[in-house]
């Protein structure tokens, strides 16, 4: 496994712009309200609002059962002090939208200098303990990633490495690997894949584009956002990435198609908000019109 560190540019808006299929890191042209956030101001309008972290998580980013079974209610000054407490086991409030947090903070966000007029965007708070980690995935839309306090390190593989980064063999998206510390005794090829690497401080922006790998993990507290925005990987792309992996990898989807599909059956949630399995995302693709209809944030809103 060979690791380059992540290129940068002046022109952040003006390269992801351009639709360029490369990751980029830069400073945003726009002024936006939300890298003032801080917890002291976090916590002076959000108040004792009761929310939904997950405590107790384990530092892997793959959780044993169900990442659910780690949530909690607290208030969200209890939440914040936990987080800044640099507790043992890591605790995430995550995937939020930030109006969801409080109606002011949406009106923080602009990234329209990037998206321009495009209606399928879906932006989303991540707020956290020294520790989190992500897990090696890919994201259905192109993403603008921004770090707004503490640091983390963000990793990045490019799409086309997909056979060697394992995924999951029922998740296309999600990776069996232990990242960023990878058994390559057990994982031989992914010695041969080069990992774009860097550590993310306050006011960096970095462009994700739709199917690269990557994996972030806080090295401090931290708060971030980011940004989906654009069309998606095509069904086809998908359905194609799935083949690739092989026979084996393909007749789980199609015996998966079975369970999920026809038959119902609960599907597992061991990854951070977990994408249904490929079998259930075949059958809707075949019988629903959609490969990527339950994996989508903004059929949310």
């Amino acid at each position: 496994m060979r690791t380059e560190e992540l290129p940068i540019t002046e022109d952040f808006a003006g390269h992801v712009r351009l639709h360029a299929r490369t990751p980029i890191c830069g400073a945003y042209s726009i002024e936006m309200g939300a890298l003032d956030w801080s917890w002291e101001y976090l916590s002076s309008i959000v108040g004792d609002k009761v929310v939904r972290p997950m405590v107790n998580m384990p530092r892997s980013g793959k959780f044993p059962g169900s990442y659910r079974n780690h949530e909690t209610s607290l208030t969200f000054g209890d939440f914040v002090d936990l987080s800044r407490s640099n507790p043992s086991t890591p605790c995430y409030l995550a995937y939020l939208r930030p109006k969801e947090l409080h109606a002011e903070l949406g009106e923080d966000v602009d990234f329209s200098a990037i998206s321009g007029a495009d209606d399928h965007t879906d932006t989303r708070v991540w707020l956290g303990s020294q520790g989190t980690n992500s897990g090696l995935h890919s994201d259905l839309k192109d993403n603008v990633f921004v770090q707004i306090h503490g640091k983390k390190h963000l990793w990045l593989i490019n799409p086309n490495q997909t056979r060697n980064v394992y995924p999951e063999d029922d998740n296309i998206v999600n990776s069996a690997i232990d990242f960023p510390n990878p058994d390559l005794s057990t994982y031989k090829k992914l010695r041969s894949v080069t990992v774009l690497s860097r550590v993310l401080v306050p006011g960096d922006f970095v462009y994700i584009p739709k199917g690269w790998w990557h994996c972030l993990v806080s090295l401090e507290d931290s708060i971030s956002l980011n940004h989906w925005y654009g069309s998606p990987v095509a069904d086809e792309e998908y359905i194609r990435l799935i083949w690739k992996q092989g026979l084996g990898y393909a007749s789980r989807t199609f015996l998966d198609l079975l369970r999920y599909g026809f038959f119902r059956q609960t599907q597992k949630n061991n990854f951070f908000f977990t994408p249904p399995p490929n079998g259930l995302r075949l059958y809707n693709y075949l019988f629903r019109g959609g490969f990527s209809l339950a994996n989508d944030p903004v059929r949310e809103q």
